[in-house]
């Protein structure tokens, strides 16, 4: 069986829980880890903005081809 890893960032550790616990119980994701505190710098409407976000590492199956 295969799995992916896939990294998101959330506005703070309450909504990285939430987002976690949701997935694990819809069985989206078979593990979720969440992360310290990051500063992320994103270009945002032609501007350099910054911003405090929590990682949260989520292992799950990779998506069906369809074929």
């Amino acid at each position: 069986m295969q799995f992916i890893d896939v990294l998101v960032t959330c506005p703070d550790r309450a909504v990285a829980e939430s987002l976690a616990r949701t997935l694990l119980q819809e069985r989206l994701a078979a593990c979720a880890n969440i992360g310290a505190g990051i500063s992320s710098l994103y270009w945002w409407k032609g501007v350099i903005e910054t911003a405090e976000e929590v990682p949260l590492l989520l292992k799950t199956r990779p998506p069906c081809s369809g074929s």
